[in-house]
């Protein structure tokens, strides 16, 4: 079991009730000029389950399957984590990516899953 992967043209926009972001890192600016796009796969595995992104350590937002969110960034390096929070439907797994990000470079990065109890969740980046 795997899942599949979703072209960023058919991937829907998140929810805004599941983007925790700041505002102001929804919108690009002179100084958040660099965006970072998350989109999850879509298919039947782990359906059931979000998957929650954290950016340096804070929540910025939780995808269902097919589903993608954009942030608007200061140029840098941060530290990516993408989760599935344990439940009776989905165990506990996470990635943990470094991302360095340019000025005005956009970056794109496609969370799949696969049924592996050492490399559950991946985070690869779409060229």
């Amino acid at each position: 079991c795997a899942t599949t992967p979703t072209a960023s043209s058919n991937a829907k926009e998140v929810s805004p009730d599941r983007m925790y972001i700041k505002e102001e890192n929804r919108v690009k600016t002179s100084e958040r000029n660099a965006s970072l796009t998350i989109i999850r796969d879509g298919g039947a595995w782990g359906a059931a389950c979000n998957h929650r992104v954290y950016v340096d350590g804070k929540k910025a937002f939780t995808l269902k399957p097919s589903e993608h969110a954009t942030v608007y960034l200061k140029p840098q390096e941060y530290d990516v984590k993408v989760d599935l929070a344990a439940s009776s439907l989905c165990p506990y797994a996470q990635v943990d990516e470094v991302i360095n990000l340019e000025p005005n470079q956009q970056r794109t990065f496609r969370i799949s899953s696969v049924m592996s109890l050492n490399s559950a969740l991946k985070l690869t980046e779409v060229k």
